[in-house]
């Protein structure tokens, strides 16, 4: 029907090049729906070059109707949920075969920050093969292939490749990150990861370290948020509350924190600035870790973001 709207519910591919093959790119937006879809609240719609405001109108009524909660997004690779989980998640990695293990992260994030489950046990939840297959797809399981040496980072994977290459796939098959034999939803440390990661540590010439609560959260968290706020800056998200909305939605994000944006207001601009000073010194090639100059500016001039945002929104493109 000429009337109809186009909606793609994608996780990664350009709504712009979707819309690009079809003669009513105005009638094109994603709808980006968070797994498991009959749990998760949260819908990105996905506002493209061309999308309409008739169309944008009709889809976010539409969210409403069918219960869900809708935050119109921008369109930028992994839009804003996965663009800024994409920093956490390499964190996470880095973090352990620098010393710390999933237990550690898990009891930090879960146990004391409040997520609704640690990250390691929800990869487990979720499965690791899934990741597995689409890495294996581009070639980025093989040390030697191209795509390997063409990368110009560490790679993230390589721990929980071996976990899958031992059938290792979660709570699925009882086994993942942690051990499940005894519970199929609360696993137990496994000496056969334990080892596996101090291994890979060793393999890449890494002396292994403790790393402490705080060290966690920063590394985890600031990351992150350094991202949404380069996010604002670009104008792909309509204000911080949305970035918020989509994490305590679609990620389990703690609801008593607000958020991660608001979350970044109460921990203070300050050490957020500071920690992303630190890590992009000690992580030069790691893009997450590049300043945000909104970032700067709120550090530096001593206002929260909530501040700056009321006297400079409108930077959106949405």
């Amino acid at each position: 029907k000429p009337e109809a709207i186009l909606a793609s519910n994608t996780s990664a591919l350009d709504v712009d090049e979707i819309a690009a093959v079809t003669k009513r790119p105005d009638q094109v937006i994603g709808m980006h729906y968070f797994s498991p879809a009959n749990v998760m609240q949260l819908v990105e719609n996905v506002r493209g070059a061309k999308s309409s405001d008739k169309t944008i109108a009709t889809i976010m009524q539409l969210t409403k109707r069918i219960g869900k909660i809708g935050v119109l997004v921008g369109n930028c690779p992994g839009f804003v949920g996965n663009r800024m989980r994409a920093a956490y998640g390499s964190e996470l990695a880095y973090m352990i075969e620098d010393g710390a293990y999933p237990e550690d992260v898990d009891e930090v994030l879960y146990g004391q920050y409040g997520m609704a489950m640690g990250p390691f046990q929800t990869n487990d939840l979720v499965g690791l093969d899934l990741g597995w297959r689409g890495r294996k797809q581009r070639g980025l399981t093989d040390p030697n292939s191209q795509v390997r040496k063409d990368l110009k980072i560490r790679y993230s994977s390589s721990i929980t490749d071996q976990l899958c290459a031992l059938n290792r796939f979660g709570m699925k098959n009882g086994k993942g990150w942690f051990d499940y034999s005894e519970n199929p939803r609360k696993g137990k440390v496994d000496p056969i990861v334990t080892k596996i990661i101090n291994d890979t540590s060793a393999k890449l010439g890494i002396t292994r370290r403790p790393h402490g609560e705080k060290e966690i959260i920063e590394r985890s968290l600031c990351s992150m948020v350094n991202v949404g706020f380069h996010i604002l800056e670009e104008g792909f998200a309509d204000k911080p509350s949305d970035i918020d909305v989509i994490y305590m939605f679609g990620y389990g994000y703690p609801k008593h924190s607000g958020g991660p944006m608001f979350w970044a207001d109460q921990y203070g601009l300050d050490k957020v600035y500071a920690a992303v000073k630190k890590y992009g010194k000690e992580f030069p090639d790691l893009h997450y870790w590049r300043m945000s100059s909104m970032l700067e500016e709120c550090a530096k001039s001593g206002v929260t973001l909530r501040e700056y945002w009321a006297k400079n929104a409108g930077k959106s493109k949405l």
